[in-house]
């Protein structure tokens, strides 16, 4: 699952033309957008909001863990430059011991 557009009261900010040809997150200008406020505000609220993490597989690629649809708004979210690791410190914690688990499994 991926979210392609943010659309709040009519503003819109279409995320696949931010995308490369293999689906990598490369930060979204919201800068140029004159509703970037409006539409960080739901993106961050997306990605706070919700169990799912991006974890880092190497080599600068990504995958979300959790729920489809949660883990799609965080990555939306860290496309815009909003990683969920430094929105919620407790994000951070709570990655590290699940992998923590899985390496001692």
């Amino acid at each position: 699952m991926t979210v392609v557009v943010l659309d709040v009261a009519g503003h819109e900010l279409d995320l696949t033309e931010e995308m490369d040809k293999h689906g990598s997150i490369r930060k979204v200008n919201v800068e140029e957008n004159q509703n970037a406020a409006s539409l960080s505000l739901l993106a961050i609220g997306g990605t706070l909001c919700n169990d799912a993490q991006m974890i880092n597989t190497g080599d600068g690629l990504f995958h979300t863990l959790g729920d489809p649809t949660e883990g799609s708004l965080v990555a939306a979210a860290a496309k815009m430059g909003f990683w969920k690791s430094t929105l919620d410190p407790h994000s951070r914690a709570r990655q590290n011991c699940h992998l923590t688990r899985n390496a001692n499994a």
